[in-house]
């Protein structure tokens, strides 16, 4: 397992950080301001239907208010979810720390914090044209980056990116645009089944395992950021992984069938999913617990930060060299404030994967 590659499969949190950061619920408002539909009446459904999902109320919305809703307006959406996610963000220490920890990362980013993290440039980079389908968006590092000690090799958008020439057709943010990108990775994954031929060696993940574990290597090209998922070890951190995130959910599935199967040895790759401890005292919430359990049944590892470690790894330093702890000074910060510190995503990226007891 030590051969195999580090991969950081990073959620939105990595940019909460940013004073420019729009979480999901607050760009659902926006939208729906943006487009003079957030009425008192569609103020009630917005704020008690999933993200995901709130695409058909904003273009019913709009179709009532304009007498039409085509193309073009769909077009107008995602230009201005790109710009509320993408362009006004800038990389922080964290992407640094990233680009200098892992081998490859898989975003679920919009923007390109990750590779201008890598060349110290916030403009100099974008994802390549949106034609590309969505399980290849790649973005190669190049060589002459500015980071020393830098480690990544590519960058790839899982939920797609906006190019350089402006392009965001391939943004995954509606139900409709899951359920098509599943349909993308199905067929990146068992392309003959798409075809005429039939067989059931048609799976490219068997191959790309089979051939690691005879020779220890793959000789092949990675095209997908899902074979990853297969063949490296991959870190899930900022990511809260909710269940609307199907196209995940699919691929660790299909990973816990191949390892049941005995097709994927257990314990050949690790994933680890990273979470906070509660507090002392405090008890893990039953959707929480319900989501560890079903994780570890397929296979998936998780490693919990301690949040007392926040107190001790943060003091005040004083004159005389003496210190104090930041909890002496004030009452400890909101248990999911800690989501969103440097500190937070910094401690679970130092933590090598033989560190910690796996499935503790």
């Amino acid at each position: 397992m030590d051969s195999l590659e580090r991969v950081l499969f990073a959620g939105n949190g990595f940019n909460c950080l940013d004073r420019n950061y729009v979480s999901w619920g607050e760009l659902s408002k926006r939208l729906f301001k943006k487009f003079g539909v957030y009425d008192t009446y569609l103020r009630l459904f917005v704020e008690n239907i999933s993200p995901y999902m709130q695409y058909e109320l904003l273009a019913r919305a709009i179709q009532e208010k304009n007498g039409k809703f085509d193309e073009e307006d769909d077009e107008k959406i995602r230009q201005e979810i790109a710009s509320l996610t993408s362009k006004s963000l800038h990389p922080s220490s964290v992407h640094i720390d990233a680009v200098k920890s892992f081998d490859q990362i898989i975003t679920m980013n919009y923007d390109a914090c990750f590779e201008n993290a890598a060349i110290h440039d916030s403009d100099k980079i974008y994802p390549p044209s949106s034609i590309d389908k969505i399980s290849k968006l790649k973005v190669s590092i190049p060589r002459e980056s500015a980071i020393d000690g830098l480690r990544t090799t590519a960058v790839w958008h899982a939920h797609g990116a906006v190019s350089e020439k402006g392009m965001v057709n391939t943004l995954c943010m509606w139900f409709n645009t899951y359920i098509r990108n599943v349909g993308e990775l199905k067929s990146e994954l068992y392309p003959l089944l798409f075809s005429k031929k039939k067989s059931r060696d048609s799976s490219q993940i068997k191959k790309v395992v089979s051939e690691m574990q005879q020779k220890g290597s793959y000789s092949g090209k990675i095209t997908s950021w899902v074979q990853l998922f297969f063949c490296a070890n991959i870190d899930i951190i900022g990511t809260e992984l909710s269940y609307d995130e199907i196209d995940v959910w699919w691929i660790l599935s299909c990973r816990s069938k191949l390892i049941r199967q005995g097709v994927l040895p257990r314990g050949f790759n690790s994933i680890r999913y990273f979470m906070l401890k509660p507090y002392a005292g405090c008890k893990m919430s039953e959707k929480n617990v319900a989501k560890i359990s079903l994780l570890k049944s397929m296979d998936v590892d998780i490693v919990f930060i301690d949040p007392q470690d926040y107190f001790s790894e943060n003091r005040i330093f004083l004159s005389d060299d003496k210190s104090v702890n930041l909890h002496e000074l004030a009452s400890p910060p909101l248990h999911s404030d800690l989501y969103n510190t440097k500190w937070y995503y910094k401690k679970c990226m130092s933590i090598d994967i033989m560190q910690v007891s796996l499935s503790d």
